[in-house]
């Protein structure tokens, strides 16, 4: 989801990827990077096998290093905040002080 607010937007995007309590698919080592023209969400998910020698017959959540890419047009924004939460991440970006409207 991206939404447009007069001064921000908000940027919520799927990372599924949970806490390891609760499942073998772990997201580790996201990194969300702001550009003039370009909100880039880069990840690394890994799997974690039940016991050491386990065999994976099926694998349903993709897994390894990953880059999202969310275009962006306008004035010079900042990030003011981010989290991850129940597999989704959620930025929120203002607009740079001195940006014109």
């Amino acid at each position: 989801m991206l939404a447009e607010e007069r001064d921000a937007i908000e940027v919520e995007r799927d990372l599924v990827g949970r806490d390891r309590a609760h499942t073998t698919h772990v997201l580790r080592h996201h990194e969300v990077r702001l550009e003039r023209t370009a909100l880039t969400v880069s990840a690394l998910r890994r799997v974690k096998l039940p016991e050491a020698g386990a065999l994976i017959r099926r694998l349903e959540i993709p897994h390894g290093r990953f880059v999202r890419e969310i275009t962006l047009s306008g004035p010079a924004l900042r990030i003011a905040d981010s989290h991850y939460l129940n597999g989704c991440l959620e930025v929120h970006l203002v607009r740079s002080q001195g940006s014109p409207e």
